[in-house]
């Protein structure tokens, strides 16, 4: 498949999932709240509903998704405006023009850093920052707790939290050693922080009141 090549190419890992008709992408789509994906691929002329309908479906509850349409017809591409579609590939497909339009969004989703993608034994492993519970530095590498489990990366926490200021709001600095992700916050106190897995985090008291304001911004959605 070529987009398994094409991240190979790029040591980047990822999960492909296909369907064959929009009815089984929405079964999959809406259940369990499941909207965890970045890039979709997708062919305008399906059986049962087209695949600028189901575009225009999937675009009422997530406007990040990048949707890239494949057609056998420029017609439709005036269409694919309504949705915001990021690129048209023509078929047949080229391996070149298909390896260009994923790089450029990569790209795109890295400038809405709605993950992180962190260097691990020579691949990009993507975290989601919502999932991301807390980040503790060590002497030389960082530990990533998410809720998936734990990422070791050879980065310090500055870079971490660097990447993570892209996307203000989510996590917070809440000690020379640790980040925090607010959503799996549960309390705070004066000294620490207690997350919603029980563990509990050291708060500075330096970091207090701008801890304490991240959190109240958040929880408020703002």
């Amino acid at each position: 498949m070529l987009v398994s090549k094409w991240a190979d190419d790029n040591n980047i890992k990822i999960t492909i999932e296909m369907f064959d008709s929009a009815e089984n992408f929405k079964s999959v789509w809406n259940s369990a709240g499941n909207k965890s994906f970045d890039i979709f691929l997708l062919d305008v002329e399906m059986s049962g509903q087209s695949g600028i309908d189901l575009a225009r479906e999937i675009r009422r509850s997530d406007t990040r998704l990048v949707i890239i349409f494949i057609t056998g017809f420029a017609d439709y591409m005036p269409e694919g405006f309504d949705v915001s579609a990021f690129h048209y590939l023509m078929k047949p497909l080229k391996e070149d023009k298909l390896f260009n339009v994923l790089d450029k969004a990569v790209k795109v989703i890295a400038r809405n850093v709605t993950a992180l993608f962190l260097p691990v034994g020579g691949e990009q492993i993507r975290v989601s920052i919502d999932d991301i519970i807390y980040i503790e530095s060590f002497a030389h590498f960082s530990e990533v707790i998410t809720v998936n489990g734990a990422v070791k990366v050879k980065m310090p926490i500055s870079e971490l939290e660097q990447q993570l200021s892209q996307s203000p709001g989510n996590c917070a600095r809440c000690h020379r050693s640790y980040i925090v992700g607010l959503k799996h916050v549960d309390k705070i106190t004066k000294s620490d922080i207690i997350l919603d897995n029980g563990t509990a985090i050291p708060l500075s008291r330096r970091l207090y009141n701008e801890v304490n304001k991240a959190l109240i911004r958040y929880f408020k959605g703002e």
